[in-house]
This record gives structure tokens, C-alpha cells and sequence, in this order.
């Protein structure tokens, strides 16, 4: 009886270890599924904030363009305000000009009257009769031709006056067509700095909405990049439990290939060149070369991921894990148990690639290290 209690109480504490890493094993996979589930929340949401800066900068570079064109319209009204004030002002010194000369006309012409009559008044018929019948031959020469000259100055006289009336008449409706296209000109710029002004209140209201969605967007990226990462530390937490499977200098190679990129600061390839540090090494491989796990463990992720691609992340118990990335294929599932030299994936030139290789790291406690260093 003695000899199966004990029995009992040895198989008890052989099963309690089991179950409990049977419970830690299935609170990691649930980890993982809501890390990636998280991941790729924030993944779509910084892609809409990056549509959002796309849009706020046309909006600005509309703003812009819009506040060139109010600063036009405002020389432009000025400009044509300036010239209706000049046409208004020569139109009351032209009318100032043709008051006086029609004043003038109207004085010569009823003083040419006035004076016709004084000189007809003055020779009587008789004379006339005298001066036609007398012997004096001068003075029925001279007095016809005074009279012929005095009304001929008269009539040039009243001629130059009404002729300068008319000139002034002319300019005067020359200058009020001026003036009233003039108007028509400050009525159309000041109609069009309206709609200006009108489209430029648009757009920035538009722009305000965009700022304040993005500020939104930015706000829950950052609750989601929170939450990633205390799942993360979490999963760091549950899989430091485990038995450590990767060990220094003895993790096969991914793949075979020659390393074109190594490990530390570099200038980024696509980003313009800026020095970055670069994660990992990279290893050279044709497109669709089968991607083989480095040493047992777990898959903790397995998914899109930024700049990686698709990328597969290996937990190896220990805090050790490695990461896969730029794969054109994933052959794992988030959750699964693979062993050393398993297919886990193929190369490719997913995420931010210069062309098909293997993006390969080793990191100990999250952090990025020397994967030379790790391998055969």
C-alpha cells in the first residue's frame, strides 16, 4: 500500500510540471496571436497617418499656392482701386474743363451777336446807299472788307472754341468708358478675392480636420505600441521559463549564402543613404531558396511587419530568439513547435528590400546582437 501511495505522489510530481508548462505554452500562443493581432493594428494605422501627412502637405502646398494667389488679387484690386481714383479724378477735370469752354462758347457767341448788332446799328442804310454811290472809292472798299474780316475772325474764333468743346466732350466719354471698365475690373477682383478667401477658409478647415484625425491616430498607435509592448515582455516573461535550445557559435545557417550587409551602423540602401544601424546581417540567396530554422524552438510570430516584410520571429527558449525577414513566402504558423533545419519560409524582397536575399538576427533579451557571433 506504502509502495503505490508513493507511486501515486511520484506521477503526481512528474504531471504537475507538464500541465503547468501546458498552461504557459497556451497563454504564450494566446500572447502571440493578440501581439500580431496589435501589430497589425498599428501597421494599418500608421499607414493611414502616413496617407494623412500625404494629404496635410497638399493641403499645405493648396494654402500656399491659395495665399500667392490672394496676395495677386490683393496688388491687383489695389492696382485697379488706385487707376478708378486717377480715371475719377480726370473725369471731374475734364468735366471742369468742358464746363468752362461751353461757358466760354456761349459768352463769344452771344458777344458776336451783340457785336454784329452794335456795327449794324451804326452804318445805316443811307450810308450803305452813300458809300455804294459815292466818288469815294476807299471807303466803299475798306468799310465791305472790315466787316468780311471782323466776321471772319468771329467765326474762327467760335470755330477753335467749339471745336476745343468737342475735343474735351470726346475725352470726356473716352475716360467715362474707362471708368466704367475700370469698375467692371475691381468688381471682378474683389469677386475673386472673395472665392479666394472663401477657398482658402475651406482648406483650412480641411487641414484642421486632417491634424486632428492624425493627432487621434497617433494617440492610439501609441496606446497599441504600449500594449505590444507589455505582451512582448510578457512573452519575454513566459518564454524565459523555458530551456534555452540556442546556444554561441553552434545555430546553423539559415541559408547559404555569402553576408553583403553585416551587423552595426550602415548607410541605409533606400533611405537615401542616412547611417542606420542595421539589426542583423544580410544573406545572400535566389529568389524562392528554401529558409531553414537555425535551431528548435517556437514560433512567436509570423506575419507582415513594417520594413521586415514578411517575417518570421523563433523563440528558442533562454530569452534567445531570431528573426527571418524580407521572405517571399511563410511556411509557419504563429504557435507552432519546429525543430532545427525545418523549412520555415523562402527568400524574397518583401518590406524595404534592395532585391531578393535573408535578413537574418539573433537578439537576447529583445535586444540585437552579433548574429556571427551565434553561428556554426
Amino acid at each position: 500500500m506504502r509502495r503505490i501511495i508513493a507511486i501515486i505522489i511520484f506521477l503526481s510530481l512528474l504531471l504537475v510540471p507538464i500541465f503547468t508548462w501546458g498552461n504557459v505554452d497556451n497563454t504564450i500562443v494566446q500572447k502571440q496571436k493578440e501581439l500580431q493581432k496589435k501589430r497589425e493594428q498599428i501597421n494599418s494605422l500608421k499607414m493611414q497617418v502616413k496617407n494623412l501627412e500625404k494629404k496635410e502637405l497638399n493641403i499645405v502646398q493648396e494654402i500656399s499656392k491659395i495665399d500667392m494667389d490672394l496676395d495677386k488679387a490683393e496688388r491687383d484690386l489695389s492696382i485697379a482701386e488706385t487707376k478708378l481714383r486717377e480715371t475719377q479724378a480726370k473725369l471731374v477735370v475734364l468735366s471742369t474743363q468742358l464746363s468752362i469752354m461751353q461757358r466760354n462758347l456761349r459768352y463769344r457767341s452771344l458777344n458776336y451777336k451783340e457785336s454784329l448788332g452794335d456795327i449794324f446799328k451804326t452804318i445805316q442804310p443811307k450810308i450803305y446807299l452813300d458809300i455804294i454811290f459815292t466818288q469815294d472809292v476807299f471807303a466803299s472798299v475798306a468799310v465791305p472788307y472790315y466787316l468780311k474780316i471782323l466776321m471772319k475772325r468771329e467765326v474762327n474764333r467760335l470755330q477753335s472754341i467749339d471745336k476745343q468743346c468737342k475735343d474735351i466732350d470726346k475725352k470726356k466719354k473716352e475716360w467715362e468708358a474707362e471708368k466704367r471698365k475700370v469698375e467692371l475690373l475691381v468688381k471682378d477682383i474683389s469677386e475673386r478675392k472673395g472665392y479666394i478667401e472663401a477657398k482658402k477658409r475651406e482648406r483650412e478647415t480641411f487641414l484642421q480636420k486632417i491634424r486632428e484625425q492624425k493627432r487621434y491616430q497617433q494617440q492610439v498607435i501609441a496606446t497599441l505600441e504600449r500594449e505590444s509592448k507589455e505582451i512582448e515582455n510578457l512573452i519575454k516573461r513566459l518564454a524565459s521559463s523555458k530551456i534555452q535550445k540556442a546556444k554561441k557559435g553552434y545555430l546553423s545557417w539559415p541559408v547559404i549564402g555569402s553576408v553583403t550587409s553585416g551587423f552595426g551602423m550602415r548607410r541605409h540602401p533606400i533611405l537615401g543613404g542616412a547611417p542606420l544601424f542595421h539589426t542583423g546581417i544580410d544573406i545572400s540567396a535566389d529568389y524562392g531558396t528554401p529558409i531553414r530554422a537555425v535551431a528548435s524552438g517556437r514560433v512567436i510570430f509570423a506575419g507582415w511587419y513594417g520594413g521586415y516584410g514578411n517575417m518570421i520571429i523563433i523563440d528558442h527558449g533562454g530569452n534567445i530568439s531570431t528573426v527571418y525577414g524580407h521572405l517571399s513566402r511563410i511556411a509557419v504558423r504563429s504557435g507552432e513547435e519546429i525543430s532545427e533545419g525545418d523549412i520555415i519560409g523562402y527568400v524574397g524582397s518583401t518590406g524595404l528590400s534592395t532585391g531578393p536575399h535573408l535578413h537574418f538576427e539573433v537578439r537576447v533579451n529583445g535586444e540585437p546582437v552579433d548574429p556571427m557571433n551565434w553561428l556554426k
